[in-house]
């Protein structure tokens, strides 16, 4: 899951998930700031990877000049190879 907020303006904070879409790119999304319903919209589109996300949609949404964002991304197995064993940093 991802959580994307600009602090600098009135946008709408963005939450995305692999359970809305399974597949990439994911462009389902809520948004846990207005009263709006669950949606889905391509200026959202992200990959979700292994390593993290990519987001795919170069606009005022996600990458506006000057604006401050932040975010959290939160995994369902950190750390974990492909093998299933978990991975420790080096």
């Amino acid at each position: 899951m991802v959580i994307i907020i600009r602090s600098d303006s009135a946008r709408n904070h963005v939450i995305l998930d692999t359970k809305r879409d399974t597949f990439n790119p994911d462009d389902s999304y809520i948004h846990p700031n207005s009263d709006g319903t669950e949606a889905a919209n391509s200026i959202y589109d992200v990959d979700f990877l292994s390593n993290g996300i990519k987001i795919r949609n170069n606009n005022a949404t996600w990458n506006s000049s000057g604006g401050e964002y932040f975010g959290i991304a939160i995994a369902s197995n950190p750390f974990v190879s492909s093998e299933g064993v978990p991975v420790t940093a080096r």
